[in-house]
């Protein structure tokens, strides 16, 4: 499981980076103003929903 996690992150990673590339050939250069394209997720955070927090 921990390495089909890296497996997603690396491709995660290589398709933000393409996304940025294609703007960027179209002169649309974005990371100027923006640090992060994409926004943080908050370490430990997997998109799970916790139910008993709510």
């Amino acid at each position: 499981m921990a390495r089909y996690r890296v497996d997603l992150v690396e491709a995660r990673t290589a398709e933000k980076q393409r996304a940025e590339k294609l703007l960027e050939d179209a002169q649309i250069k974005l990371s100027v103003v923006a640090s992060d394209l994409f926004g943080v997720v908050p370490a430990g955070d997997d998109g799970r929903v916790d139910r008993r927090a709510a």
